[in-house]
């Protein structure tokens, strides 16, 4: 099993694309080909941060080359990054997205995160 490595204090600029193709950028943590940031909606062309609840907080993990969105996961930021982190090092995320489709570990691996119903952080690859 790989360490974890240290969460980046600052953040980059991701791309995003929503189910419609629109794209816009966040501010996310990188590692490996996959993004993390917060959930962000899209009202006329500008990209807002959803508010969440403090306890009940939920990430977005999202593919860095393509720009769609893979899962959420719930928790602090920290457990989020260390799942990230695991999501990263379990496959090769840095490829174009028609490869990864094509990959079969990364589309096991994708589907253990879903959009709705997200799981705890600690729930992805323990």
């Amino acid at each position: 099993m790989t360490k974890t490595p240290p969460m980046p204090r600052l953040q980059v600029s991701v791309l995003l694309r929503d189910e419609h193709g629109k794209s816009y950028h966040v501010p996310g943590r990188t590692c490996r080909g996959l993004a993390i940031h917060q959930p962000h909606s899209l009202i006329r062309g500008t990209a807002y941060p959803v508010p969440q609840p403090r306890n009940d907080q939920r990430w977005t993990i999202t593919h860095e080359e393509s720009g769609f969105a893979i899962g959420c996961v719930r928790g602090g930021i920290r457990a989020a990054w260390a799942a990230l982190c695991r999501l990263a090092n379990a496959a090769d995320w840095t490829r174009p997205q028609s490869e990864v489709c094509r990959d079969p570990e990364c589309r096991r691996l994708w589907r253990l995160i879903p959009v709705v119903g997200a799981p705890r952080a600690e729930e992805v690859l323990p």
